[in-house]
């Protein structure tokens, strides 16, 4: 909740007490019952409205952030995919969320190549689990740094091998050990022609993710993490403004 929906919140609060003091006082019929019954309405009509912009104004934010990370990181995987795709016709791709990568390679190879828009949490977690390499590129942008290493959690859990980007993720997978690192787009190309190749690469870099983040999960990673989106709520008007200073583009 940002500042103008916590202050469109207390003002339906503070209509809703003088509305039970007027009522308490000279009547529900009282003419100033009557006033202190429309001013709420309007103050709960003010406060939809502003939780409705807010809504707005975030989807936009995140759509053009997943905009912008979305055409860095397709060049850096695009290649590498066009060339499994095509060496390998068995090979199935799924593309969820991220239509230009899809439409790029869907033209090439229709039979090869599924899209999912965004899933509800769960059918994501099954897709996965009917998965065996997992790609997750970030391009290296200043705002990308930001982002947490959940999706190689999620692949981990699932029994999917990795390959990453260097930015957040080379602080969470040991290279070549639970997953792959690839620094350019020759590595994305290498790593996933061994992974698809190899069943039983794949197989135990799967198995050691699944390690790595039991390990994790065992030293109080879910604590940490609790207590760290929690500091990240209590200053998001904060940094969100700053966001926007940095990257006006986003307004």
């Amino acid at each position: 909740m940002n500042r103008r929906e916590e202050d469109a919140r207390l003002a339906v609060r503070e209509a809703e007490l003088t509305l039970a003091d007027a009522e308490a006082a000279e009547g529900a019929g009282s003419p100033a019952s009557a006033d202190a019954r429309e001013a709420l309405e309007l103050a709960r009509a003010n406060y939809a409205r502003v939780q409705e912009e807010a809504a707005a104004e975030f989807a936009e934010i995140k759509r053009k952030i997943e905009a912008l990370n979305r055409e860095n990181a397709n060049g850096l995987i695009a290649p590498a995919l066009d060339r499994t795709l095509a060496g390998h016709p068995d090979c199935e791709l799924v593309v969820v969320h991220n239509r230009p990568l899809f439409e790029l390679l869907h033209a090439r190879f229709p039979r090869q190549v599924r899209y999912h828009e965004s899933l509800p949490y769960a059918d994501y977690l099954r897709l996965l689990e009917s998965c065996h390499v997992g790609l997750l590129p970030l391009a290296g942008a200043p705002a990308e740094r930001f982002k947490t290493d959940l999706k190689f959690q999620e692949f981990a859990s699932r029994g999917v091998a990795c390959i990453a980007s260097p930015t957040v993720y080379a602080a969470s997978i040991h290279d070549a050990i639970d997953g792959f690192i690839a620094r350019s787009p020759d590595d994305w190309t290498d790593r996933l022609t061994r992974l698809v190749e190899d069943e039983s690469l794949r197989a135990r870099m799967a198995a050691r993710g699944w390690e790595t983040l039991q390990d994790r999960l065992q030293s109080s990673l879910v604590g940490d993490r609790v207590n760290r989106y929690r500091e990240l709520w209590r200053r998001r008007d904060e940094l969100t403004a700053s966001l926007l200073e940095r990257h006006p583009e986003l307004r």
